[in-house]
């Protein structure tokens, strides 16, 4: 099969457009070899694209388990660390946590990753 294209540019306008969508957890950038001729002499130069994170990966949480914890433990005893991970990057990968419902008081969570 032959190479699928990611962009296309315009013979007669130079206008350069994407011909397939672009995925910044597969590649973060392009460098664009761009020619032009006037049919005896040409120009050569580079375009290099830079793909911008979007916030479209929903986080995944690990599976959980039930555990049993002895009563009359002290406030702020550990029982469990719950993992999650986001695709994405920087502030569209960062994690917030939260117990719901909220008026649950018996537990607390440091909500951030």
């Amino acid at each position: 099969g032959g190479s699928t294209r990611t962009f296309e540019i315009s013979r007669q306008s130079g206008i350069v457009t994407l011909a397939n969508s672009l995925d910044y957890e597969s590649r973060t950038s392009y460098v664009l070899q761009v020619s032009v001729s006037d049919g005896l002499f040409s120009s050569t130069s580079q375009l290099i694209v830079m793909v911008l994170d979007e916030n479209d990966n929903d986080p995944q949480i690990a599976p959980l388990n039930t555990l049993s914890i002895e009563e009359e433990l002290d406030a702020d005893t550990f029982v469990d660390m719950v993992m999650a991970f986001d695709a994405d990057s920087g502030i569209n990968g960062e994690l917030n946590f939260a117990i719901s419902p909220a008026s649950f008081t018996y537990l607390s969570i440091n909500d951030s990753t």
